[in-house]
């Protein structure tokens, strides 16, 4: 199977712990990094499950989302209500095979690890942040660790 291009297009959160009668939406979300800012309590983390569930996991958390979903060329409407999940596209087959969680792209990443130190760049921080989190070999340089040259048994 080819490499599919999936790109969230809106999501509204109707229903989901935290937001039982109606929570947040993202309407117009562009191709590439978007930014999701808003004060404790706006429904960030929860808009972050909440694309999660419609994608990847099912629905753990009972919820009830409305998205738009652009899957390579065809742009599907998705409704995701407790165990009911129906996908409308612009021809009438199954709803689409996304790519597994695994080989997609995705990170969710908290504005305090992303905060940059005195002359580090933003991209340099998202960059180790989507590498795993950290730079060992600038931290070993910073504390004066020198690899040993001998093997230990």
């Amino acid at each position: 199977m080819s490499r599919r291009n999936v790109r969230l297009i809106e999501v509204v959160v109707r229903r989901m712990p935290g937001f039982p009668h109606g929570g947040p939406a993202l309407h117009e979300v562009g191709p590439g990094v978007n930014l999701i800012a808003g004060p404790n309590a706006s429904g960030k983390t929860t808009l972050v499950r909440a694309i999660r569930s419609l994608l990847w996991s099912g629905n753990p958390h009972g919820a009830s989302i409305h998205a738009r979903v652009a899957v390579d060329e065809e742009i599907f409407t998705v409704d995701l209500d407790g165990t009911r999940e129906v996908w409308r596209g612009e021809s009438d087959g199954e709803p689409p095979i996304l790519p597994p969680a695994e080989g997609v792209p995705w990170h969710h990443l908290s504005l305090h690890t992303l905060l940059v130190e005195e002359g580090e760049s933003f991209a340099r921080r998202i960059g180790v942040e989507t590498a795993g989190g950290h730079d060992l070999r600038a931290a070993a340089e910073s504390v004066g660790f020198q690899r040993s040259r001998r093997p230990r048994a």
